[in-house]
Order: C-alpha cells, then sequence, then structure tokens
C-alpha cells in the first residue's frame, strides 16, 4: 500500500490551523454583525428624534403660536400660566434637542441625520430662548451647555427666512419691510415700481 499515513502530529497541527480559521472566521461574522447593530440603533436613534420632533411641531397651536410672539415682545406682560406654558413648550423642545445632541456625541446618531438639528437649532435662536436657556439651562449636561453657549455667541439673528425670524419681524410691525440681502420678490418689486 503506497499511501502514507498521516502521523498524530500531523492531525494535531491541521486540527488546530483549522480551529484558527474557524475562529477568525467568527470574528469577522461577528464584528460584521456588530457594524450592523451599530447602523440599525443610529437609525432607529434618529427615527426616534424625528417623530419625537415632529410630534412637537405638530403641537403648536396657533394660540400657542401667538403665546410666543406676544413672549418675544414682552415676556413680562404674560400671567404667571402664560410663561410656564412658554416654558414648558421650550422645554420639550430643548429635552429632545438634548437627547439628540447626547446621541450624536457619542456616535449612537447619524452625521447626517444631526445637521439637520445643527441648523434648525439656529433658527430658534432668539431673546425669549435666551430666556429660557438662562433660567433652565442648568438643567442640561455640560457638553450640551457649551454646545448651546456657542450657537448662542454665534449670532443673536435667526437665520434669514426662517420662521422664527418671519414672527419676530410680524412682533416688530415689519411686516412688508423687505427682507434684508433676499432675493427680489417680483410682485413687490413691480408694485415698487409703479409707485
Amino acid at each position: 500500500m503506497g499511501g502514507e499515513w498521516v502521523s498524530l502530529e500531523d492531525f494535531y497541527f491541521i486540527s488546530q490551523i483549522v480551529a484558527a480559521l474557524g475562529i477568525i472566521l467568527s470574528l469577522i461574522f461577528v464584528g460584521l454583525q456588530i457594524r450592523h447593530s451599530t447602523k440599525q440603533a443610529k437609525a432607529d436613534a434618529a427615527d426616534t428624534a424625528h417623530r419625537n420632533f415632529t410630534d412637537w411641531y405638530e403641537s403648536i397651536t396657533p394660540e400657542q403660536v401667538a403665546l410666543n410672539t406676544q413672549a418675544m415682545r414682552d415676556f413680562s406682560s404674560l400671567k404667571g400660566e402664560e410663561q410656564q406654558l412658554v416654558y414648558a413648550f421650550a422645554m420639550r423642545m430643548l429635552i429632545n434637542f438634548h437627547e439628540v445632541h447626547s446621541k450624536w456625541s457619542d456616535g449612537s446618531f447619524p452625521d447626517d441625520r444631526w445637521e439637520f438639528w445643527d441648523a434648525w437649532i439656529s433658527t430658534v435662536m432668539s431673546p425669549l430662548f435666551d430666556r429660557v436657556w438662562a433660567d433652565r439651562g442648568y438643567m442640561f449636561s455640560a457638553a450640551f451647555k457649551s454646545y448651546i453657549d456657542a450657537k448662542l455667541v454665534e449670532g443673536d439673528e435667526p437665520k434669514q427666512g426662517s420662521p422664527l425670524e418671519l414672527a419676530r419681524r410680524e412682533a416688530d410691525g415689519a411686516k412688508h419691510a423687505p427682507i434684508p440681502n433676499a432675493p427680489p420678490n417680483e410682485e413687490h418689486s413691480s408694485k415698487a415700481g409703479d409707485q
């Protein structure tokens, strides 16, 4: 019989190589599963945050808009319960945003979804926001406080054309004044040319 038998030692080395390959393949599989789970967790966090934002945004009533507009004009003119409604409204938004910031900071919120939140917070900066933040900012994490404080330093004015800017302009009686640096409104331009 011309065949050679595999020695016990050779069999041992072959089994060790097969076991090592099995461990390597298992680690690759676990790594892929972890990557998939991380992506799914980020997607779930983003979906939850956007659902909460949508719920908050859809809860805005004309009465709340009027109350917030009055609060921007003269907060002290509001009755105690009206002031508390303004604070509750703002705090619901801030708590949601704090959660998003926290998840983004620890890497469990996708960067591309964070861009929306980072841009959006600039649209709500106002003296009213400053007041709520000054009174309630201590309730939030140090990282979130630093983030909001930096946003407040970036500028007092909301982004051009934002709903807050338009509400503020209306509250100031400048409802029909042109927005600085805005593209000309053809209807407004033609009326100005007719005069």
